[in-house]
């Protein structure tokens, strides 16, 4: 289930939803049952970033890890 919504999401990389809620990083959320996909839509390849159940606190989770937190530079062109 997972590992399909992955593929959906490298499929279609503009799906899901900015979550300006939960972190103000360039990321999007694709919900799979009651887990969330956070991803990078615009990184080459797409840079699934974290999956997490949305039984825990996000914004805690996300806020915990370093590397959610490194800036990527934009694809030219």
């Amino acid at each position: 289930m997972i590992r399909e919504a992955i593929e959906k999401v490298v499929e279609t990389p503009g799906i899901g939803h900015k979550r300006e809620d939960l972190t103000d990083e360039d990321v999007r959320f694709w919900t799979v049952f009651n887990y969330y996909v956070v991803y990078r839509p615009e990184t080459k390849p797409l840079e699934v970033v974290s999956i997490i159940s949305g039984w825990r606190d996000v914004q805690t989770e996300l806020a915990s890890r370093p590397a959610f937190h490194q800036r990527h530079p934009r694809p030219s062109g």
